[in-house]
């Protein structure tokens, strides 16, 4: 049986064969928009970051953030280069998340991190722009090493090891089942309850493993987020750039 590990990197290394493949591109001046997770390894992080991409400067610009691994993040804006840098509360560097932004303008990663047995932290981000996952859409991403059956509202799919299915919420949705079965003995076994209340304010992707005989979910879902309360949005690149002179007299 494959490793979570292995599952995970098969699937990153099909992901730019995917509905989602984004090809590597000039930067652009935009701003970057992120969320992250721990995905593996559990606990909580609790990082800093320069929306500038600064955080060397003695007075730029911070903000702290509070990493989980049962909820993401919310959104955080960044507008320096790739990588972007996290730290810790002493400043001290934690890891960094390297990126290509699309040109698309709306450029949206949610940042995986895994956090290994020796401490150390790698990340990998998933494209969540909403041109790709718009409001009312969700996506059932397989990390599971076989293959995996839905059922959401009226819309049934088959999902196979690494790959992704978008679907759509339907109108008029107070409240979306999605069902999760497994192939066991020639016969579809129900592995997964999910309801999700208002899709159709929301948006996110459904990251699915498989452990036994159930379908573990984690859901990486949003909803409609106004520029102006993005942590860091707008943000100044320093914060008193220019020290206050003493008048004359």
């Amino acid at each position: 049986m494959k490793s979570l590990s292995q599952c995970l990197l098969i699937f990153l290394c099909s992901f730019g064969q995917s509905l989602f493949s984004l090809e590597e591109s000039p930067q652009t001046s935009g701003p970057a928009f992120f969320h992250t997770i721990i995905f593996e390894g559990g606990g909580s992080e609790d990082l800093t970051y320069a929306p500038w991409g600064n955080a060397e400067d003695v007075n730029a610009t911070l903000y702290n953030i509070r990493v989980g691994s049962f909820r993401m993040t919310k959104k955080f804006c960044y507008y320096g280069d790739s990588p972007i840098r996290f730290y810790n509360q002493d400043r001290e560097p934690v890891f960094e998340h390297e990126f290509s932004r699309d040109g698309r303008g709306d450029f949206e990663q949610i940042i995986l991190i895994r956090r290994l047995k020796d401490g150390k932290i790698t990340s990998h981000g998933l494209p969540f722009a909403e041109s790709l996952v718009p409001m009312g859409s969700f996506l059932l991403q397989s990390f599971a090493n076989e293959s995996t059956f839905f059922k959401a509202g009226e819309t049934k799919m088959s999902i196979q090891s690494g790959k992704s299915r978008l679907f759509h919420s339907g109108q008029n949705t107070q409240d979306l089942s999605v069902k999760g079965y497994l192939m066991r003995n020639g016969k579809y076994k129900e592995a997964l309850t999910q309801n999700i209340s208002k899709p159709q304010s929301k948006r996110g992707i459904i990251a699915v493993r498989v452990s036994g005989d159930l379908i573990r979910s984690t859901s990486l879902i949003t909803g409609s987020i106004q520029k102006s309360f993005v942590l860091g949005f707008n943000s100044p690149k320093t914060i008193n750039s220019v020290p206050n002179l003493p008048e004359n007299r």
